[in-house]
């Protein structure tokens, strides 16, 4: 059969991707970046024994990310990095048509244009694929046609019946079903992390009359902190040894300094600026609460390492990780942006009895959000996707609804 043949062929029937239990999954994850927060999945899915895994990254990390304290860690596994500029989507057209009989998850619908392109060809080869994305910011103003595209575009790759969908967050998967990917073939997921082996986490919750709060990210304005010190104000006028440790910079730093020193906050409220990723875990465990008082945020991964280690968190119902949230048993959400609703639930948990199980509760979400977990949920939702299973995996951290 002459290549024209063959190709002709595989546009009009798809590659074929066959399976029996002994033979592992052959995946091929496309990943925009090399991040700490992908790493851990990655080593758990290779090590898993079950699957041959190949992670294709379309850059390597920029400053801005360096600087944010993230490291380049690509775990022990097949990887390679796109050629930059045009040579990326030569090199990515390459790739999937190398590994076409491969099962693709594909991390985003167009921020990556070798990514986009890849997807295309992929959706038209009829190779298997799911797209793993959280959903677009509501606040990124784009001009009429670029939304049309948008839509477009998600609606034929999403339409196919070789794709599926793996997004982060009920946002997310409101987001892109209204796009046109079937909820048949769509399994929640979100962000995970290796879960600390060696917890020292004491639990400190109302033990004194000091309650230490923590803010960790960047300083700008999607992240809120405005918000939180403004919402603080009152609870330390009304309780005493009440604290709040802010780790992260950005632009909005000595604006944000500014309105603590005005708000009368100056001797509660500790700017540290940004440490390393690595530590943050550490950092955070030495405090009762994480506060994540994002106006938006696609996840939150600050939320997984707070769980891991046993501190409770207070979330705004705009962050995709509010989906672990349960009120007032491993911490709370707030209704975003109200000044008034976050600084009641301030008050809510420094006004928690010294018997509150919250951070057993904290711990106990945290072991449900593992990388680990996450790798075998994710092996057993291919299985589905390609037929080797016929009952649909439930999330692990969703188990408790």
């Amino acid at each position: 059969m002459s290549r024209r043949e063959s190709t002709r062929r595989l546009m009009r029937n798809g590659p074929e991707i066959s399976r029996v239990s002994s033979d592992p999954l052959r995946i091929t994850v496309w990943m925009n970046v090399p991040s700490f927060h992908q790493d851990g999945l990655f080593r758990a899915i290779a090590g898993s024994g079950k699957v041959d895994l190949r992670v294709v990254f379309a850059r390597d990390l920029n400053i801005e990310r360096r600087a944010m304290g993230w490291s380049s860690s690509i775990g022990e596994y097949p990887h390679q990095t796109l050629a930059n500029g045009k040579l990326s989507i030569l090199t990515a057209m390459q790739i999937v048509w190398r590994e076409r009989r491969r099962i693709h998850i594909v991390n985003g619908l167009w921020a990556e244009p070798a990514f986009s392109l890849a997807l295309l060809t992929m959706s038209l080869m009829r190779c298997r694929y799911a797209v793993y994305a959280e959903p677009s910011s509501p606040d990124v103003r784009r001009s009429r046609w670029k939304q049309l595209l948008h839509r477009g575009f998600g609606r034929w790759i999403g339409s196919r019946k070789n794709a599926s969908l793996l997004p982060i967050s009920r946002a997310g998967e409101r987001f892109y079903q209204e796009m046109g990917f079937r909820p048949t073939a769509t399994y929640p997921f979100a962000y995970f992390q290796p879960h600390p082996t060696n917890l020292s986490k004491a639990a400190r919750i109302s033990r004194s009359s000091e309650v230490s709060m923590v803010f960790v990210g960047q300083l700008i304005p999607r992240k809120g902190l405005d918000l939180l010190l403004d919402a603080f104000a009152p609870l330390f006028v009304q309780k005493q040894g009440v604290r709040l440790t802010v780790v992260g910079d950005g632009p909005l730093s000595l604006e944000l300094k500014a309105r603590a020193a005005g708000l009368g906050l100056g001797e509660a409220v500790s700017f540290e600026g940004t440490i390393p990723a690595g530590e943050v875990r550490a950092r955070v465990a030495s405090h009762d609460v994480l506060v994540l008082p994002s106006r938006w945020d696609g996840w939150g991964m600050v939320v997984n390492e707070a769980f891991s280690v046993g501190v409770p968190v207070i979330v705004s119902d705009r962050c995709g990780a509010s989906d672990l949230i349960v009120n007032g048993v491993n911490g709370f959400t707030f209704e975003s942006g109200s000044v008034g609703a976050l600084s009641d639930r301030l008050c809510q948990f420094a006004g928690l009895p010294p018997d509150s199980r919250m951070v057993e509760e904290a711990l106990a979400t945290g072991l449900l959000i593992t990388a680990h977990k996450a790798a075998s949920y994710l092996i057993n939702c291919v299985e589905h996707m390609i037929g080797v299973v016929e009952s649909k995996p439930v999330p692990p951290w969703l188990l408790e609804e």
